[in-house]
C-alpha cells in the first residue's frame, strides 16, 4: 500500500508529560502484525513545571492555542504523506486537539480536516479538573497558562468543547466551517483527577476503561483492555468499516434553544466541595430519562438554571463564617431575583455538618422556605441521596412550566409527594 493510502496514528500527550508516555502503546503496536503498516507519530510540546528548571527570562510556557498551532504545523509537515489519520490523546492532549479543530474551522479550513478519520480521547478533562488545584497553583504559579485551562468551568475550554460538538461531532457534510469526524471518548474507572462526567463530556460515543488517570494509557500486555480497544478502532478505521457520523436532532451549543424536556442544574461548590463533583454528576445522570434530561449548565451556558446545588466543606463554614455567609447569601439573592423559580440546595459536608447546617439556617431569611434547602452530610453516600432528592424535587416543581408546556410528572408517573423534603423544617 502506498504511503498516501496508509493510515497513521498521531499521539498527543497530556499535562506535565512527554511523548514517552505512549511507549507502552507503541511497543505493543510494533509487535502487532495486523498493525505493521501503521504510521506512528508522537507529537510533543512543552509542559514542564517551571520551578523545577533554572529560570529563563527569555522563555515562557505555551498556551493551549499556541500548542494547537504547533500541532497544526506538525500534521502539515511530519504527517504530510498520510491522507488518513487517527489522533489519540490523553488528558490535556484532548483539549489541544479540540482547540486545533476549532482554530482550523475558524480559518475556514474544514475541508483540510477530512483526512482525520477518528479522534480517540483517554481521560480528557472536557469540563476541567479541580483535582489538587491548590497544589497545582502552588507548584506552577497562578499565571501558568496550561493550568488555567485545566480548571473546572474554564470559559475557553467550554467554548471550544461546544464548537467541536456542534461543528465536528454533529456535522453532516464537510464544508469550510464544519467537518464530521468520529470521536471515541473514554473515562478511566478509577480516575480521581478527571471525573467520568468531565472525561465523557457531551460526546455521543463514550465508554470507560479500567485504570486510573495514568494506567489507562499504560497497557502492560496485548490483552490489556485499553490496547484491545484502541487496536479495534484502528483496524475499523483502516478497513473504513464505520458508518459516517450522523447529525443528532439536538446538540447542546452556545446560543442553541434549550429542549423542552431539559432541566438545567448548576454546581456551586466551595474549594473543598469540588472533590464531591463526581457524586453530583452521577446524581444528574441517574435522574435523566427519556422524559427529562438533567444536564449541567456547563454544557448549556446560555440557559437559565432550574436548580443550583452548592456543596460546602462543613469545616470551612464553621471556621470562616464571613466568607461562607457572603457566598450563601449571594446564592440566596439569585434565588430571590428568580422569584423562587430556581431551586437551591446547600449541603455542608464533613464531621461538623450539624453545626455548619445550623449556621447556614441562621443566615438564610425565613421567606426562603420552599425553594431553599439546607442539609448536612457526613459522607458521599448521604450526599448522593440529598442531591438526588433535590433534583427530583426540581423536576416536580418545573413540570407544570416545562418549556413546551408538557407536564413531566405525568410522563414520569410521579406520586403526589414522594420526596419528603420540607426545606427548613428538616431541622
Amino acid at each position: 500500500m502506498s504511503e498516501q493510502g496508509r493510515l497513521a496514528v498521531v499521539f498527543v500527550h497530556g499535562f506535565s508529560s512527554n511523548a514517552k508516555t505512549w511507549d507502552s502503546f507503541t511497543n505493543q503496536m510494533l509487535l502487532d502484525d495486523d498493525l505493521k503498516t501503521l504510521g506512528i507519530f508522537p507529537f510533543e510540546y512543552s509542559t514542564q513545571i517551571p520551578r523545577t528548571v533554572p529560570w529563563r527570562p527569555d522563555r515562557s510556557l505555551p498556551t493551549l492555542s499556541t500548542i494547537a498551532d504547533s500541532f497544526q504545523t506538525y500534521l502539515d509537515i511530519e504527517a504530510s504523506g498520510y491522507q488518513r489519520l487517527v489522533i489519540v490523546c490523553h488528558s490535556m492532549g484532548g483539549l489541544v486537539v479540540q482547540r486545533y479543530l476549532q482554530r482550523m474551522l475558524n480559518e475556514g479550513r474544514g475541508l483540510d480536516l477530512q483526512r482525520i478519520q477518528r479522534v480517540v480521547m483517554f481521560a480528557t478533562p472536557n469540563a476541567g479538573s479541580d483535582f489538587a488545584r491548590k497544589l497545582r497553583k502552588d507548584l506552577l504559579g497562578s499565571s501558568h497558562p496550561q493550568e488555567r485551562d485545566l480548571r473546572t468551568l474554564s470559559e475557553e475550554i467550554r467554548d471550544t468543547h461546544t464548537a467541536v460538538i456542534r461543528d465536528v461531532v454533529h456535522a453532516s457534510e464537510p464544508e469550510p466551517g464544519k467537518c464530521p469526524i468520529q470521536f471515541n471518548v473514554f473515562a478511566a474507572t478509577d480516575d480521581k483527577i478527571v471525573p467520568r462526567a468531565s472525561a465523557q463530556g457531551t460526546f455521543p460515543k463514550v465508554g470507560a476503561l479500567p485504570g486510573d488517570h495514568f494506567s489507562i494509557i499504560n497497557p502492560t500486555s496485548p490483552t490489556h483492555r485499553s490496547y484491545t480497544t484502541l487496536r479495534q478502532l484502528l483496524l475499523e478505521t483502516a478497513a473504513d468499516s464505520d458508518p459516517p457520523p450522523r447529525r443528532r436532532e439536538m446538540s447542546p451549543s452556545a446560543g442553541a434553544t434549550t429542549p423542552s424536556t431539559i432541566l438545567v442544574s448548576e454546581f456551586r461548590p466551595d474549594f473543598h466541595g469540588t472533590e464531591w463533583e463526581h457524586i453530583y454528576h452521577e446524581a444528574l445522570e441517574q435522574q435523566s430519562s427519556e422524559s427529562v434530561s438533567v444536564v449541567d449548565k456547563f454544557f448549556y451556558p446560555g440557559a437559565k438554571s432550574d436548580v443550583i446545588i452548592s456543596v460546602r466543606s462543613a469545616e470551612s463554614v464553621t471556621q470562616d463564617q464571613d466568607l461562607a455567609k457572603r457566598a450563601i447569601l449571594r446564592i440566596y439573592t439569585e434565588s430571590s431575583h428568580s422569584r423562587k423559580k430556581v431551586l437551591v440546595g446547600i449541603c455542608a459536608i464533613g464531621a461538623p455538618h450539624e453545626d455548619a447546617k445550623r449556621l447556614i439556617v441562621q443566615w438564610v431569611p425565613v421567606e426562603a422556605e420552599g425553594s431553599f434547602y439546607i442539609e448536612g452530610s457526613l459522607d458521599g453516600d448521604r450526599l448522593y441521596v440529598v442531591i438526588t432528592r433535590w433534583i427530583q424535587n426540581a423536576i416536580r416543581r418545573n413540570s407544570p412550566r416545562m418549556r413546551d408546556g408538557s407536564r413531566i410528572e405525568r410522563l414520569l408517573d410521579l406520586p403526589s409527594d414522594p420526596y419528603g423534603i420540607p426545606g427548613r423544617s428538616l431541622l
